[in-house]
C-alpha cells in the first residue's frame, strides 16, 4: 500500500523544531514535507542550526535518484549524511522504483553512513516512489542494511501486485466491452509483468544470498566484536585474540590444533539449483496452444511442437520448469531413458536415483494440479522398475505394436510437410534401416524375401542412430544411400515408388500402425507390409498398401493381397507410386485420424481436456468485390448461401463489403449456419479484407465461378495446411494443386492471410485475377492493397 509523505511525517511532527532541506535537485521539497508550526529551511541557511534549542531535533530531508538534475546524485546524498549531526532524524526521498533497489547496493551504502531506518514506505508520487524515515547514529544496528533490503523487496512486490490488479481489471473491462485486440495486448502485458515478478524474486534471492555472505564475512564479525567492545569495555582485553583467531580461520584456513569450523561463506558460491537452471531461463510465450512439459525425446518434442508449446525437463530442473511453464499435461516417455539422454537408465532397477527424481517430478506436477501421463513406448525389460510407478500416473499409454487397447503414438506431423504434384517422378523400392538379428526367424525370412524380390530397384538407407543391426546377406545387391534421421523419413520416402514397412510383420505376430509407415504413405509412396491386422482395418488406406497375407487375416475384398512377401513387392512395383487421387485420399484419412493434431486430441480426451482451437483449424471466405447492380448483388448472396450450405466443412466467417451482401436476410441465414459475417466498406482492398480474417487461410468466392461442390472448402483448407503454400487451387479434374505466380489455374482458391497482407499489392491483384480465371487487369475488378 502506498502512503503520502505527509501521512508518514504527521505522527512524529512534535519531535522536530525545524526541517532542513539538504537536497540538491529541482524537487520542491516544501510541497511534500510542509508541517504546521515547523519551518522548512535550506541546508545552506545558517539559521537552520540555531533552531535546535528547545529539546527537539532537526529533520534533514535528502533526495537521490536516477536523474541527478531532478533528484540529486547518490554522492550528494552521502555527503549530506556525512555533514548532518549524528542525532538528527533523516527523511530520504528516493527516485528509484523499489524493484530497482533490491540489489542491495543502496541499502548497504545507507547503512554504512549510519542511517537507522524506522519506516520504509512506497508513495503514490511518480518522481519519488520510495521514502525512508529514520535517524542517524554513530553506531548503526547490525541489521540496518538487511531491514532496508527487506523493505524494498516488500514494496516492490506490492507495487507489482497493484499493477497486475489494475491490468486485470482493465482486461476484464475490455473483454466485457468486446475489443479482443486490446484484450490480447493486455494479456501480453500481464505475461510480461508476471515475468518481471519472477525476475524480481530471483533478484531478491540473489540479494539474500549476498546478505548471508556478508553476515558470515570476517570483516563483519570483527566489526561486531569492536562494537561489543565499545559497549562493554571489559571485553576489550579479549579483542586482539578474537580478531587474530578470526583472521586465521578466514576462508577455511586453520592453524595449529584448532578444530573450530569456519562459518565464512565465499561470495562466489552459487546455489546449485540456480546454476543448473540458469540456462533454461526465458520468457514464457502467451498460451495460444496447449502447454506440455515432461521427459521426452528430441523427435517427440519436434512432433508435439506442431500442436503444443513443449518444454523438456531434466532430472535437475524438473520442479523449477513445472512451476515456470504451468503445463496442461506432463508426459513421461520411457524411450527417453536411452543410453545417451539426460534421463539415461530411467527404469533400470540399478539406477534408483533416476526413479527418485521422476517421483519428485510427479509429486510437483500433481501437487499443482497437472495430470501426469506415462507413455511406455520402449521394451518392457528396459523399464522394469517403473511397473509400480504406473499406478501413480493419471493416464498410462503403451507404444504401437504391443497389441494393447491403450496403444498411442504421436502420429504424422502433416503441416507444411507434403508436396502435391500431379506428375510425381518416383522409382525404386526403399528399405529404411538394417537387419536386426533379434527379430524372430519367421519375420526375418519374410523381410529378406521381400528385399530379394526388389532386384535392381532396391535402395537401402540406414538409420542414423540405428543399433543392433548386422550387414545384409551378400547375395542382396543394391544401392546403399546415405543414412537418414527419423525426422527426415518423409523426405527419404518422397523419391521412392515403393517402401517396405519398417517392421515387416509375419503371420501371428503382434503389430500396430506405426508412424514410420504412415509417413511413407503421406509421402505418396506405396507401402508393402506383412499381415498387419490394424492396418488392414483402415479401409481408407487399403488402396495404398499391398499386404503379404497368406492366411487372409481380415475378410475385406478391397485389400490388395499377395500370397507371400516376394509377390507383394512385385505387385507393388507393377502398380507404382500412388496416383494423385489415391494420394489425396490417403492424406484425407491421415489428417482425420493419424495426424499429430488428431492423436493429440485422443491423448487429452481421457483427461477431460480440450486443446485450444487455433487459426489453422478453420478457413474463412472472402467475397470478391462486385461491380453489378443491386439485383446482381442479391442473386450473388443467394448463390453464396447455397454454396456454403452444402459444404462438409463450414467456414468460420465470411468477409465482404456492404454492397456485396446488402440483403439482411442473406446475412441472417449465414449467421444461422454458425458463420460470422464481417462487413467492410465498399472501398476495402484485398489486404484490408485479409486483415479482417481470423483464420490462417481464406477461400476467395466469386459469383462468376462455377457452383462449389460439397468438399471444396474442406479440400482447400487441407491443401493449404499440408503444403504451407501461399496459394492452392481446386479443380474437378486435378483436385488440389499448389500454385505459384505465372501458373495457369481456374476454380476456387485458398490464400494464406499473411501472404495477402505482406506481398506486393500489384502481385496480389494479378494472382487473384488469374486464380479466378479472369483476364489480368490490375486496378479494374481486383483492387490493390
Amino acid at each position: 500500500m502506498s502512503s503520502r509523505i505527509h501521512d508518514l511525517l504527521a505522527p512524529h511532527a512534535g519531535r522536530w523544531s525545524v526541517i532542513v532541506d539538504a537536497s540538491t535537485g529541482d524537487l520542491d521539497i516544501a510541497a511534500f514535507v510542509r508541517i504546521i508550526g515547523v519551518p522548512v529551511m535550506s541546508g545552506g541557511d545558517e539559521s537552520a542550526t540555531g533552531q535546535v534549542g528547545d529539546g527537539r531535533q532537526r529533520l534533514v530531508v535528502i533526495t537521490a535518484g536516477p536523474d541527478a538534475g531532478v533528484h540529486g546524485s547518490v554522492e550528494h546524498a552521502v555527503a549530506a549524511l556525512a555533514g548532518a549531526s549524528r542525532h538528527d532524524d533523516v527523511l530520504l526521498l528516493l527516485g528509484w522504483r523499489a524493484s530497482e533497489l533490491v540489489d542491495g547496493e543502496l541499502a548497504t551504502e545507507l547503512a554504512r553512513c549510519g542511517v537507522v531506518a524506522d519506516v520504509v514506505v512506497g508513495t503514490p508520487y511518480r518522481d519519488i516512489p520510495v521514502a525512508v524515515l529514520g535517524r542517524l547514529s554513530d553506531i548503526g544496528a547490525e541489521d540496518d542494511g538487511r531491514f532496508l533490503l527487506d523493505s524494498f523487496s516488500r514494496i516492490a512486490a506490492e507495487q507489482l501486485a497493484d499493477e497486475v490488479t489494475q491490468l486485470r481489471q482493465s482486461q476484464e473491462a475490455l473483454v466485457g466491452a468486446g475489443p479482443m485486440g486490446r484484450a490480447a495486448e493486455l494479456m501480453r502485458e500481464r505475461a510480461a509483468l508476471a515475468d518481471e515478478v519472477r525476475q524480481l524474486r530471483a533478484r531478491v534471492r540473489s540479494a539474500e544470498r549476498r546478505a548471508d555472505s556478508l553476515e558470515a564475512s570476517t570483516a563483519l564479525r570483527i566489526g561486531r566484536a569492536v562494537v561489543a567492545g565499545a559497549r562493554n569495555p571489559r571485553s576489550l582485553v579479549k579483542l586482539p585474540r578474537e580478531a587474530y583467531r578470526m583472521l586465521r580461520l578466514r576462508g577455511g584456513r586453520r592453524g595449529g590444533a584448532s578444530t573450530a569450523p569456519s562459518t565464512a561463506a565465499s561470495p562466489l558460491v552459487v546455489n546449485e539449483e540456480s546454476r543448473l537452471v540458469a540456462w533454461r531461463g526465458g520468457v514464457v510465450p502467451p498460451r495460444t496452444d496447449s502447454v506440455v512439459a515432461g521427459v521426452l525425446r528430441e523427435v517427440t518434442q519436434r512432433a508435439l511442437s506442431d500442436v503444443a508449446q513443449v518444454s523438456v525437463v531434466t532430472p535437475d530442473d524438473a520442479s523449477a520448469i513445472i512451476d515456470k511453464v504451468s503445463p496442461d499435461v506432463v508426459i513421461i516417455e520411457t524411450a527417453a531413458g536411452g543410453a545417451e539422454g539426460v534421463w539415461s537408465h530411467l527404469g533400470d532397477p540399478s539406477a534408483t536415483e533416476r526413479e527418485r527424481r521422476l517421483l519428485r517430478l510427479t509429486d510437483a506436477a500433481q501437487a499443482a494440479g497437472h495430470p501426469v501421463v506415462l507413455w511406455r513406448n520402449s521394451a518392457p525389460h528396459l523399464t522394469a522398475a517403473l511397473a509400480d510407478f504406473a499406478h501413480r500416473c493419471d493416464l498410462v499409454l503403451d507404444g504401437p505394436g504391443t497389441g494393447a487397447d491403450s496403444s498411442w503414438s504421436v502420429g504424422v506431423p502433416l503441416r507444411g510437410a507434403v508436396v502435391l504434384s500431379s506428375a510425381p517422378t518416383r522409382s525404386g523400392v526403399l528399405v529404411m534401416g538394417g537387419l536386426d538379428p533379434r527379430e524372430p526367424a519367421v519375420r526375418k525370412e519374410a523381410l529378406l524375401a521381400a528385399v530379394r524380390a526388389a532386384g535392381d530397384d532396391l535402395v537401402i538407407r540406414p538409420l542414423h542412430d540405428e543399433r543392433h543391426t548386422v550387414a545384409w546377406p551378400e547375395d542382396i545387391q543394391c544401392t546403399v544411400s546415405t543414412s537418414v534421421r527419423d525426422s527426415h523419413l518423409g523426405a527419404a520416402a518422397s523419391s521412392a515408388a515403393v517402401v517396405l514397412a519398417r517392421r515387416f510383420t509375419a503371420p501371428g505376430s503382434a503389430a500396430g500402425i506405426f508412424d514410420d509407415d504412415l509417413v511413407a504413405l503421406a509421402s505418396g509412396a506405396r507401402l508393402v507390409s506383412g499381415p498387419n491386422r490394424l492396418l488392414m482395418a483402415e479401409a481408407d488406406l487399403a488402396h495404398a498398401v499391398v499386404f503379404a497375407d497368406p492366411t487372409t487375416m481380415v475378410d475385406n475384398s478391397a485389400l490388395m493381397r499377395a500370397p507371400d512377401a516376394a509377390t507383394a513387392v512385385r505387385r507393388a512395383q507393377e502398380l507404382g507410386a500412388q496416383t494423385p487421387q489415391e494420394h489425396w485420399a490417403t492424406l484425407q484419412c491421415l489428417a482425420a485420424q493419424h495426424s499429430t493434431r488428431s492423436r493429440w486430441r485422443t491423448l487429452l480426451a481421457p483427461l477431460g481436456l480440450l486443446p485450444p482451437r487455433t487459426a489453422e483449424e478453420d478457413i474463412s471466405v472472402v467475397v470478391e468485390p462486385l461491380l453489378d447492380g443491386e439485383l446482381a448483388a442479391a442473386q450473388s448472396g443467394e448463390r453464396l448461401v447455397a454454396d456454403l450450405a452444402r459444404q462438409t466443412q463450414r467456414p468460420l466467417e465470411v468477409v465482404a463489403s456492404r454492397s456485396d451482401l446488402p440483403d439482411a436476410r442473406v446475412r441472417d441465414e449465414l449467421v444461422s449456419m454458425g458463420i460470422t459475417v464481417t462487413l467492410l466498406d465498399d472501398s476495402s482492398s484485398w489486404s484490408e479484407r485479409a486483415r479482417s480474417v481470423s483464420s490462417t487461410h481464406c477461400a476467395v468466392w466469386s459469383s462468376h465461378s462455377e457452383p462449389w461442390g460439397p468438399s471444396v472448402l474442406a479440400d482447400l483448407h487441407l491443401g493449404g495446411y499440408l503444403t504451407g503454400a501461399d496459394l492452392v487451387h481446386w479443380s474437378p479434374d486435378a483436385g488440389i494443386a499448389r500454385c505459384s505466380s505465372g501458373d495457369s489455374a481456374s476454380g476456387p482458391i485458398a490464400v494464406r492471410r499473411d501472404a495477402v497482407i505482406a506481398r506486393d499489392p500489384q502481385e496480389i491483384a494479378v494472382a487473384a485475377s488469374w486464380a479466378l480465371g479472369q483476364e489480368v487487369v490490375v486496378g479494374s475488378r481486383v483492387q490493390g492493397a
